[in-house]
């Protein structure tokens, strides 16, 4: 292979930093390489200190550990990925030149490690809330901590195997421009590894089909639920209202937090799968229509946005920073119309006196 095709930033034409305006191209692209994974690795130790703190019920803490999980896979990401990413920027050298090819494979690994776990831990999230609520029974007899862990494990383990495949040999990983990352080669020409790209992007689509397909159902099962209960209780009055407000509140609440994950999932790890697919196809086709290294580097930089913001949605819509903050408003208000109401009558006052 040709030295300008391994290390392909070496051509950029800010590669040397000469300029002024490379040099502060450079350093802002440098403070973005910093405060991404900054606020990343922040938000997922908030985020796993937040769900040991909370104390919930047998059920709910299954959720909540596969919450924990994928804050700790997310954490485990950034760590890993973006301290090479760093480096490489840092020294202005491609990860071949730092490591050659076992740094290459090391980085390439991780990424595609990372990316298919989180979409396997989202989908058994997505899979927990529909055994739930569609076959509630057989989940509260049958579904346990314990069984919930040997799921987790099955599902590291899994992902893991499907991701170490390349370093043996069935699957490609190369260097991606520009230079300081690695990934599948998606534009693979050897029958093995356009099998292997393909079955990759097939099992993320299958994932995330299942994940939409499971939330539309959890969704509507919610409804029906707080409708069902409001119903059954205003004619036989078996629960307080109290009850009724906190068992839907704490439905409605894994609901919404599993529908916004489920959107970053989708906004994150959709336009790779893609790029994959298309890729590949074109590369069999030998047509090579659609290639843009634009979109293929778009791609990339989505799927990594979300070890970012995973967590975020997390702590941002839990349900207690939710009503902390309906609190702050309603008192803001409170507080607004008291004040207006004071002038008023003291305007009102004034002109008495007069």
């Amino acid at each position: 292979m040709k030295k300008d095709e391994d290390f392909p930033f070496q051509n950029n034409s800010c590669f040397n930093l000469t300029n002024s305006t490379c040099q502060s191209s450079h350093r802002h692209s440098m403070t973005l390489q910093v405060l991404i994974p900054l606020i990343s690795i922040i938000g997922n130790v908030i985020a796993i200190a937040v769900i040991c703190k909370n104390k919930r019920n047998k059920k709910q803490s299954i959720f909540y550990t596969l919450v924990m999980t994928l804050a700790g896979v997310d954490l485990l990401s950034t760590l890993l990925v973006s301290s090479l990413t760093l480096i490489s920027r840092g020294t202005g050298k491609s990860l071949l030149e730092l490591g050659g090819k076992a740094l290459c494979d090391y980085s390439g690994f991780i990424m595609i490690y990372i990316g298919a776990v989180s979409m396997g831990i989202l989908c058994t999230m997505a899979v927990d809330r529909l055994l739930a609520l569609r076959f509630a029974f057989f989940y509260q007899r049958n579904v346990t901590n314990g069984k919930a862990k040997v799921v987790i494990f099955a599902v590291l383990s899994l992902f893991f195997i499907l991701s170490a495949l390349p370093l043996f040999g069935f699957g490609e990983i190369i260097q991606q421009s520009p230079g300081t990352w690695c990934f599948i080669n998606w534009h693979a020409s050897q029958t093995k590894d356009q099998v292997y790209n393909i079955m990759f992007a097939m099992i993320g689509s299958i994932m995330m089909l299942v994940v939409i397909f499971s939330n539309i159902f959890v969704i509507n099962a919610v409804v029906k639920k707080k409708r069902k209960m409001r119903s059954r209780n205003a004619s036989m009055r078996i629960m307080t209202k109290g009850r009724i407000r906190r068992i839907t509140l704490q439905e409605t609440q894994m609901m919404v937090l599993l529908a916004l994950m489920t959107c970053v999932f989708i906004f994150c790890y959709l336009p790779l799968l893609l790029r994959i697919l298309i890729n590949q196809i074109d590369e069999i086709g030998q047509t090579r229509t659609h290639y843009s290294p634009k979109w293929d580097l778009f791609a990339v930089h989505a799927a990594a946005i979300n070890p970012v913001l995973d967590p975020w949605v997390y702590i941002l819509f839990r349900r207690e920073t939710l009503e902390g903050l309906l609190r702050c408003f309603k008192s803001t208000i409170t507080c607004k119309c008291f004040v207006e109401k004071k002038s008023e009558t003291t305007y009102t006052n004034c002109q008495t006196e007069r």
